[in-house]
């Protein structure tokens, strides 16, 4: 009889993920921005964004220039245009005027975003909404603050950031130094759709340096 021959174990290795390192205050904006749904972020590398309503020349100026930053810093392709079921649809209108379903009960709200994702974090489908009749200047920054909102990222406490919670220490419209490392870290692979807060504080390594809470 010949006897049975056997064929040798297969093994896989994987090479340990390189630690996600931040400053003290990317640390906790991150931390702070998963509080309330832990990472809620697409899944695809490309989205579609579609402008509705009365938007301005300038409106659309903002709106494609803040796509850019952001869709480099977490590694995405946000195409704004004219596309039959976008990711992220944009409308410019006034606030009496919005859907039901995006109307806030706070006044003084001048931009909503309202999405929609998976049990796994994934977002599906996202919907702004930005008042049409307030100033350039404040609709400049609302397109921002909610653009930021429509990748998952939620408020943070650091007065210069742009997705700061609430009205006070506007700090205009551009992205801080602290914005884009927010953004980047939010999409970094390392943090896996669907981690909570406290998952996201155990993933992040601290190190001296980096973006801080200044202006």
């Amino acid at each position: 009889m010949v006897p049975p021959t056997s064929q040798p174990a297969t093994t896989t290795t994987t090479a340990p993920r390189a630690p996600l390192e931040v400053s003290v205050a990317v640390d906790r904006a991150v931390t702070e921005a998963a509080e309330a749904n832990g990472i809620v972020r697409w899944s695809s590398d490309r989205l579609t964004a579609t402008v509705e309503g009365s938007a301005t020349p300038r409106d659309l100026e903002i709106l494609s220039a803040a796509a850019g930053e952001l869709g480099q810093a977490a590694g995405l392709e946000i195409d704004v245009g004219a596309h039959p079921d976008p990711d992220i649809r944009l409308l410019f209108a006034p606030r009496p005027t919005w859907p039901d379903d995006l109307q806030e009960i706070t006044d003084h709200v001048l931009g909503v975003t309202r999405s929609t994702w998976a049990a796994d974090g994934r977002l599906e489908e996202v919907r702004v909404a930005v008042d049409s009749t307030i100033g350039q200047a404040a609709r400049n920054r609302t397109i921002v603050h909610e653009l930021v909102h429509a990748l998952g990222v939620g408020h943070v406490t650091c007065p210069t950031s742009v997705v700061l919670g609430g009205g006070d220490g506007d700090p205009g419209w551009s992205l801080s130094p602290l914005d884009h490392d927010l953004v980047a870290t939010w999409y970094a692979p390392q943090l896996a759709p669907g981690t909570d807060a406290v998952g996201v504080g155990a993933e992040l390594v601290v190190v001296p340096g980096g973006p801080d809470c200044e202006p």
